[in-house]
């Protein structure tokens, strides 16, 4: 499969689910959101910063079997409100998350940086000591 047929496949799904108990933000949830999916996530704090359990998706307890059960099932019973959580999740994705934008962001700031720094004489690099030896 090309990469470039993920986003197509991603979309047939219901619903996206996760069960991780340690991760910072995973690609795969953003990815998720960008094509609309609901997901149904643990509540560690990474997925909390973009998942509002009942607005935009739905959480349950790390480690909670029964509970991650309970989400899903109330997901597949529930199909036009996990759409419409899809629909917001795009947006959000939209608005807060966009590569390019956000790619642009940090180009900006690296040049401003170097805009700052350039041409000043006389800063000694990080770990460099006078005399010009490393460390020592």
């Amino acid at each position: 499969m090309n990469y470039s047929d993920f986003p197509g496949y991603l979309k047939l799904a219901d619903a996206y689910v996760s069960a991780s108990v340690y991760e910072s933000t995973s690609i795969s949830l953003l990815e998720a959101m960008s094509c609309g999916l609901a997901p149904v996530v643990s509540d560690l704090e990474s997925n909390l910063e973009w998942i509002r359990d009942g607005r935009n998706g739905l959480v349950f307890e790390r480690r909670n079997r029964a509970q991650m059960a309970e989400k899903i099932v109330y997901a597949l019973r529930h199909p036009q409100k996990m759409r419409a959580f899809g629909r917001i999740n795009r947006r959000l994705i939209r608005e807060k998350a966009e590569y390019g934008r956000e790619m642009r962001k940090v180009e900006r700031s690296y040049e401003a940086l170097v805009a700052k720094y350039k041409g000043k004489r006389g800063s000694k690099s990080p770990g460099k000591r006078e005399g010009g030896r490393r460390g020592k």
